[in-house]
């Protein structure tokens, strides 16, 4: 059964919206550096509960920039590069519980028409804290 990631509160599904917060810079690597300006890298985790998510941002078709609660941000640097992905792509995956894990399949589409893009496999989630 398809589920869709659920960024909702209280991990009901629904489809991620990405954000907009991340300025749409050619270089990937100059857009992550900013969204993790004045943030402190702790250790990868192979799992994020979804209801600790609140939506993501594409940097590039293997980064996935999640954001989380309470200020922290993921990332994601996907095994694979997910073909097509776009800022205006939702992302629906299949697994089983409520966590949103290394390993998972995403598939991003366009949630307007329904066709796929292009799909991957999550690697693990890089969090990282405002800095205090």
């Amino acid at each position: 059964m398809k589920a869709l990631i659920a960024i909702a509160a209280a991990g009901l599904a629904g489809t991620v919206a990405f954000a907009a917060g991340v300025h749409r810079d050619a270089d990937p690597e100059r857009r992550l550096a900013t969204a993790l300006e004045g943030r402190v890298a702790e250790p990868p985790v192979a799992c994020v509960m979804s209801r600790q998510l609140r939506g993501n941002t594409p940097i590039d078709e293997s980064t996935i920039l999640f954001q989380g609660i309470g200020g922290r941000v993921y990332v994601n640097r996907t095994r694979n590069a997910c073909a097509g992905l776009r800022s205006w792509h939702a992302l629906r995956s299949r697994r089983l519980g409520t966590s949103l894990c290394e390993g998972d399949l995403v598939v991003a589409f366009d949630p307007t028409s329904g066709v796929e893009r292009g799909g991957c496999t999550l690697g693990e989630f890089e969090p990282y804290r405002r800095a205090s």
